[in-house]
């Protein structure tokens, strides 16, 4: 922008002309004009004095004297011409002009004027010509200056983009974490789920089977308690078949006595009265000993059946010792699978995370070859996010300043609002001070003219005081001269004017009486008015006061008694309401809920009405198969089953009570019976001792021993499904670490681990790594060749 004045409208003159003399020095001066004349901003200045008619060398030392200061004045006004002049022709320097005016002649000396303004142009035009270049020197600088603005602006605008650039960079990476961080969330939020679900069958199946095992052991217990008891009755019958069969003996020796004894008395032929009897005891003790024979027998049975009860519960306790046994093994397992499902969760993520790095590879064409080039692409990767990490942090550091300064400023605008509070707080107490002053100095005032009117009240008092007190000397005056003309009248004998004068000394006092009366009351009524405005006065600024000094929240601080109780009641007060309006809410919460239920009951009865709705016609289809009523069959089949059981099992103690009391009572019933009788007795005995165990016991322990093995055949199904999944992805993990990596893994039995090399000559030279006792193991290489290239380490010598 040009900083010069604006161009002088002064008018330009030509210059003067002449004569030109006859000799050689009006020659000189005619070229002189000629050139003056040739070039039109050769102009003489008005303002400039002319010189008179002088000396050449006392011209130029005028000029010399005179010319800074007609420079330094008229700089400005020839600033605007100097592109113009800088294209005129040149001037003829000053030594030409020199030269010219020493060859004047004494009689052209009265155009040195001339002379001396054409100098005095030719140096202005000079000193132009360094104004216009110092002016092109700054148009330059100035455009220089621009250049370098514009250059740091497009610098700045380049690190804004990258900044941007950056930002955006650092948004796009943390939503990227922050997809990727939900991403793993979610999929561990569902490995969690599938471990809680798959816990929760494995704590389910395990209450079953622990419920069943105590089932089992409580029916076990039962058997055994049954066995105990038919031991101890089996012990019983043995004793009292021991005994009979002792007393069988004493009889049967008896028998052979008595038989010798009859056939001696049959040679005799004496006594046969004593023959029927001995007969009649032999026959009661034949029915007796086939009647134990019967028992024994029914008791043999018995104890076959009770071994074989005690057989099935050597068995059932087998059962479920080896239940018990699986039981374990399959909390070792579920206790195992967590770490199982982990470790296939990691082996899983690492071989999708190698399939990725290898398709992105593979579909950018830059396939990895081995694992140097792998290890490459990795350290580069490397570089990569760590430069993005410090570039990260940079931004980061940037931001957290960025953050302080918010902080900072925050803060002091925090401050600032507190101290304007403050002093709006200062400023309200000084206010209310100066309005408390104002409202004390207008009290003063009044109490002042209070006081005033008071002084002037004294002061007619006492003027009317003293007029009481003159009435009263006058009142004395009269008196007096009213006895002199009394005892005038006296002496004279004219009595007649006594009542006319003392009626109007009676009317003057009255007067002046009623007059100082009615001026005391005029004062004392004033006054008390006046006492009434300053009281009036005084409560109502008692009553502002008492209005600035409330609470913020508009309750006066009262004290005392009646303030403890006017807040007792204000406190009550609000509990009753805030109550009344819980029960507003609840009310309208029923009301809602009774519109919205007669809302429910007018669109079932418009249903209804439409014929939306028939229950005669409308039906319900459900699955005939589905897992409820499967599952409501289970429990039904097992309630119908624990029923019969139930009912059984309280039929054979009723049994057993009646057969226990028919076997206490067994020797003393009749020993005359009949054979047929004995023969329904032990077959009766022997359906009882059949039914000793019942069938729905039984039939419901077999049930429960089939679902038992099929759970465990169904365990057995999943162990080996797992075991092939296992395997197979094993086997998968070697196949990638051998890719991968070069060294193909085995894992051979005893703890030993194989590791082959893909650059080997054979399979057979390996490394065998073998652990022992004490973390200690053994490396050796196999398949070298030959005996002194084999290797074995040992770490524990080192």
């Amino acid at each position: 922008m040009d900083d010069t004045p604006p161009p002088s409208k002064r008018p330009t003159k030509r210059s003067r002309s002449y004569r030109p003399s006859p000799d050689r020095s009006s020659q000189t001066n005619a070229s002189v004009a000629s050139s003056s004349t040739r070039d039109p901003s050769f102009t003489i200045s008005p303002s400039f004095p002319v010189l008179p008619s002088t000396s050449p060398s006392s011209l130029l030392a005028r000029l010399d004297r005179e010319l800074p200061d007609t420079i330094t004045t008229r700089g400005r006004s020839t600033r605007e011409t100097a592109a113009k002049r800088t294209s005129a022709p040149e001037e003829p320097p000053v030594a030409d002009l020199t030269r010219h005016l020493s060859m004047m002649s004494p009689a052209g000396e009265s155009s040195y004027t001339d002379v001396s303004n054409a100098l005095l142009s030719s140096r202005e035009r000079n000193l132009e010509r360094e104004l216009a270049a110092e002016r092109k020197k700054r148009i330059q600088a100035e455009s220089a200056l621009k250049n370098n603005r514009r250059k740091l602006y497009a610098i700045h605008k380049e690190l804004r983009d990258k900044h941007a650039a950056l930002e955006d960079s650092h948004s796009r990476l943390k939503k990227a974490f922050q997809a990727s961080t939900s991403t793993h969330e979610s999929e561990v939020k569902a490995v969690k789920d599938e471990l809680e679900e798959s816990r929760r069958v494995l704590e389910d199946k395990k209450q079953q089977l622990e419920s069943r095992c105590a089932q089992l052991q409580e029916d076990l217990e039962t058997m055994e308690e049954r066995c105990r008891q038919r031991d101890s009755e089996l012990n019983l019958r043995r004793e009292t078949m021991n005994e009979l069969i002792s007393r069988i003996k004493e009889l049967e020796e008896g028998n052979r006595e008595e038989l010798a004894r009859v056939s001696s008395l049959a040679s005799s032929q004496v006594n046969i009265s004593r023959d029927e009897e001995i007969h009649r005891q032999l026959h009661d003790t034949l029915g007796e000993m086939k009647r134990l024979e019967v028992s024994n027998s029914a008791l043999t049975r018995e104890n076959d059946l009770l071994k074989r009860g005690r057989a099935n519960a050597e068995r059932l306790r087998e059962e479920i010792h080896s239940l018990e046994v699986q039981l374990t093994a399959a909390r070792g397992q579920a206790e195992r699978l967590p770490l199982v499902e982990d470790e296939y969760q990691h082996l899983q993520a690492e071989r999708d995370s190698w399939l990725k790095i290898m398709r992105q590879y593979a579909g950018e064409g830059q396939a990895i070859t081995g694992p140097s080039q792998l290890v490459q692409q990795l350290q580069q990767a490397r570089l990569e996010v760590a430069s993005m990490a410090e570039r990260e942090g940079r931004v980061r550091a940037d931001l957290a300043g960025a953050q302080e300064r918010i902080y900072s400023l925050t803060k002091k605008h925090e401050e600032d609002v507190k101290y304007q509070k403050d002093l709006e707080g200062h400023l309200e107490a000084e206010r209310i001070k100066g309005r408390r002053r104002e409202r004390g100095r207008v009290l003063a005032i009044q109490e002042c003219d209070f006081i005033r009117e008071q002084l002037r009240s004294y002061q007619v008092e006492e003027a009317g005081m003293e007029d009481e007190e003159g009435t009263k000397k006058e009142d004395g005056d009269e008196e007096k001269v009213e006895s002199e003309e009394e005892e005038k009248i006296k002496e004279n004998g004219e009595g007649k004017k006594e009542e006319p004068l003392t009626g109007a000394a009676e009317e003057g006092d009255v007067k002046t009486h009623k007059n100082i009366k009615t001026k005391k009351e005029m004062r004392d009524e004033k006054l008390i008015k006046q006492l009434e405005g300053l009281v009036a006065e005084y409560r109502e600024q008692l009553h502002s006061l008492a209005e600035e000094t409330t609470t913020p929240d508009g309750n006066h601080v009262e004290t005392g008694s009646s303030g403890h109780a006017d807040s007792e009641l204000h406190n009550r007060i609000d509990l009753l309401e805030k109550e009344l309006e819980e029960k507003g809410d609840t009310c309208r919460r029923w009301e809602g809920q009774v519109r919205s239920l007669e809302g429910a009951l007018a669109q079932c009865e418009w249903a209804v009405s439409r014929g939306e709705y028939d229950w005669q016609r409308t039906r319900i289809l459900q699955l005939e198969d589905n897992p409820t009523s499967r599952a409501m069959g289970v429990r039904k089949a097992r309630l119908r089953a624990l029923q019969k059981e139930n009912m059984a099992l309280l039929a054979q103690i009723k049994t057993m009570g009646s057969t226990t009391s028919a076997d206490s009572h067994l020797l003393d019933e009749n020993r005359m019976g009949d054979e047929e009788g004995d023969e329904g007795e032990s077959e009766r005995q022997s359906e009882e001792a059949r039914d000793l165990v019942p069938r729905e016991s039984l039939l419901n322990l077999q049930s429960q021993l089939e679902r038992a093995e099929e759970e465990g055949r169904m365990e057995g199904k999943k162990l080996l499904r797992l075991r092939q999944v296992f395997r197979n992805k094993a086997i998968e993990y070697r196949e990638a670490v051998y890719s991968l990596l070069g060294y193909k893994l085995d894992f051979l039995p005893n703890g030993r681990v194989r590791l082959t090399s893909a650059y080997a000559s054979s399979s057979e030279q390996c490394f065998d790594f073998e652990s022992g006792a004490g973390d200690e193991g053994t490396m050796e290489l196999v398949g070298a060749g030959d005996a002194a290239w084999r290797l074995q380490v040992d770490p524990g010598t080192g």
